[in-house]
């Protein structure tokens, strides 16, 4: 959550608090007694609302807990509202969005007046349940929590939660962890037993650590996966077809019917499938050889030991790759190797080369030979399904803005050109009805103002290439800087404009997009004057789509403006993080302009002094091959240009391609990146 809602209304804190947390000192009959309001919801004692979480994204999690209709409605103007409103509600109440530990974890607070969780995973259920109840002061008292104990063993809970939730951007403080401490994370006793997504984010983030341990650490993964796949196969012998190299672990013959689970490999594309709802995981595919052909997994090749070319550029991970194998794979002893002859099949007896019986592989075997190529698959990226994914995560991501993409068509041309990401002018009329996109005269040198396209359309184009499976530009277009352009808007309607904008957006950009494939967008005002459109966009999302404020970013792009007054206003909003900060000027003369604010910007990004509130720093608008260096130099996280295709050529110059990479979709664009110094030491080369 980026913000946070304090209601008119809302009790002081103060008096309930202190109440509660202390407990009542009373006498009765002559004698003291302590009365706590904890104990009475741990005992249920006179409780006349039952309150029943089941999550169906947490199956197995079931609570039901008993509680006291006037202590929540006397803490919560929601609850209040609820119980004692014009539309109360029955004495059971029914929450299927929510973990059990975040119910109980808010319910405690409301009982003590104190966060009372032991790990960060039930620190970030109660912080969702918060955010849901409208409950500033206990979301800040969760991230806070969150960020001070954070620690390797909690980071793959903590992660599963989150991906799972699709809250992605509370993901920081277990990614720093997991940068700083990348061994420690993935020998955790807690790695073992948790979601591919988990895994893939770690293998994302993970640094300064062998290929081999990573390989493994996720080989260890992959067998406790296919633990209950091998429980429920009850296979006595494996068939070994020459021509069609198919293998199926056969059910007992007198319970008839398929297995429950079984292993192919088809002709047709060489691919290994495992199928049942267990091993959903590696169903992408461990690749296989025709006989004659090397083995090789995701399209990359394990060489047999006798036929490593140790000159070979490659040579180093090969061996890596092969020493894992060979440790998880069964000895020779107990499976057939497999060779670059491939298997020795029925057709032949079951015979070795040397004319001795062919013992077959036991199911466990096979589950592990499928473990090892389905790990390699995952840790050099093919189940992301894209190439793109670099191993050099220590690179800072640059987003390539094209500036001015107005039209549909103009879309395709800054992806042609090598962007990956877009700007769009969004014009208002003056009672904050969000219009078109559209810049108009002035505009940049040497472009064409007068462009124009109906916000849905545009929207509905971007969402339809860009966040569906199979979309054109889904593993390429990251994200979508909307300038808001609400000068002429009257003060009386910019929370309306704000409206407007964000209820367009869950129309067309987010309708029916899952939360991991929606796009990112970046809400660009112009002055702190406009403040109310931003609150205006974020209230609206929160009750729409909550889940997409994970989605959204801010920005106030006038180069004139105070970072303090930016500052200002973000307080006064309650927006604690997705914050960009600009600056620049036309292409026409941004060359005049002196980079001190810029550089302003920069340090603030990189101290961390707590007021200090830059995610990350841009610059606008560059176009020629000199400019567009010295800001790279400067360390930019952002270039709004005219020429994505100069930029895509210089991130790839010997001078920049060992410290700064092209973003792609998988970057969070909220989040600082805060181990890199910029090239430029201060002086404007």
């Amino acid at each position: 959550m980026i913000w946070s809602h304090r209601s008119a209304s809302s009790i002081p804190r103060g008096f309930f608090s202190d109440l509660t947390s202390r407990g009542m000192a009373q006498r009765a009959h002559g004698r003291a007694f302590h009365f706590s309001l904890s104990g009475c919801l741990d005992s249920g004692n006179l409780a006349d609302v039952e309150i029943v979480v089941d999550c169906s994204h947490f199956p197995g999690t079931k609570a039901t807990f008993k509680a006291h209709k006037m202590i929540l409605a006397v803490q919560n103007d929601v609850f209040r509202a609820m119980f004692y409103g014009d539309f109360a509600k029955e004495d059971r109440i029914v929450i299927t969005d929510l973990h059990p530990e975040g119910v109980h974890g808010l319910l405690r607070y409301f009982y003590s007046g104190h966060l009372e969780v032991q790990t960060v995973h039930q620190a970030a259920c109660t912080r969702t349940a918060a955010a849901k109840y409208l409950i500033p002061e206990l979301v800040d008292k969760c991230l806070k929590f969150i960020n001070c104990r954070m620690t390797p063993d909690q980071v793959c809970p903590f992660l599963d939660y989150v991906l799972t939730v699709g809250e992605e951007a509370l993901a920081t403080p277990a990614t720093i962890v997991i940068v700083k401490e990348s061994s420690k994370v993935l020998s955790s006793s807690t790695f073992k037993s948790f979601t591919e997504a988990t895994v893939k984010y770690l293998l994302l983030h993970v640094t300064n650590i062998s290929e081999l341990l990573v390989l493994q650490a996720v080989c260890a993964w992959g067998q406790q996966r296919l633990t209950l796949v091998e429980e429920k196969c009850t296979s006595k012998r494996l068939r070994l077809r020459d021509h069609n190299f198919e293998q199926t672990i056969s059910h007992e013959e007198r319970n008839g019917g398929p297995p429950p689970c079984h292993l192919r490999a088809h002709p047709s594309n060489t691919t290994w499938k495992l199928r049942g709802e267990e091993t959903r995981a590696f169903s992408r595919g461990v690749t296989r050889c025709n006989r004659g052909s090397k083995y090789s997994t995701c399209s990359r090749c394990v060489t047999p030991p006798e036929q490593l070319n140790t000159e070979g550029p490659h040579t180093g991970r090969d061996v890596l790759r092969l020493r894992a194998v060979k440790q998880a794979l069964p000895s020779p002893a107990n499976v057939a190797s497999p060779t670059t002859r491939g298997w020795r099949h029925a057709h032949r007896g079951h015979e070795n080369q040397d004319g001795s019986k062919l013992k077959m592989p036991s199911s466990r075997n096979v589950s592990q030979f499928v473990a090892v190529a389905a790990v390699i698959c995952i840790v050099h990226g093919q189940s992301l399904s894209t190439s793109a994914i670099p191993r050099d995560l220590a690179r800072r991501p640059v987003y390539n803005i094209a500036h001015m993409v107005n039209t549909v068509e103009q879309v395709d041309e800054a992806m042609r050109l090598g962007a990956n990401s877009i700007e769009a002018d969004v014009t208002f009329t003056a009672n904050g009805t969000a219009t078109w996109f559209y810049h108009g005269v002035p505009c940049d040198c040497f472009r064409w103002c007068d462009s124009h396209e109906e916000i849905p359309a545009l929207l509905d184009y971007v969402r339809r290439t860009a966040s569906v499976d199979g979309a054109i530009y889904k593993e390429r277009l990251a994200l979508l800087f909307l300038d808001l352009k609400v000068t002429n808007v009257l003060p009386q309607y910019k929370y309306r404009a704000g409206v407007d904008i964000a209820e367009k957006l869950t129309r067309h950009l987010w309708s029916g997009v899952y939360t991991w494939n929606a796009m990112n967008v970046l809400l660009s005002v112009r002055s702190v004057r406009d403040g109310e459109v931003l609150r205006g966009a974020l209230h609206t999302i929160y009750r729409i789509m909550p889940l997409m404020l994970s989605k959204i970013g801010v920005d106030v792009s006038n180069s004139d403006q105070p970072l303090d007054a930016i500052r200002d206003l973000y307080l006064r909003l309650g927006i604690t993080g997705h914050r960009w900060q600009g600056d620049g000027a036309t292409n026409c003369v941004s060359y005049l302009r002196p980079p001190q604010r810029l550089y302003n910007i920069i340090k603030n990004r990189q101290s961390e002094v707590p007021h200090h509130y830059v995610e990350k720093a841009y610059q606008w608008t560059l176009d020629t091959p000199g400019e567009l260096r010295r800001s790279l130099r400067r360390g930019v996280d952002a270039i709004i240009t005219n020429r994505p295709d100069r930029l895509a050529v210089i991130l790839r110059e010997d001078e920049f391609r060992d410290v700064v990479r092209p973003a792609i979709v998988y970057d969070n664009p909220w989040t600082r990146f805060d181990d890199f110094v910029g090239m430029d030491s201060g002086m404007d080369n």
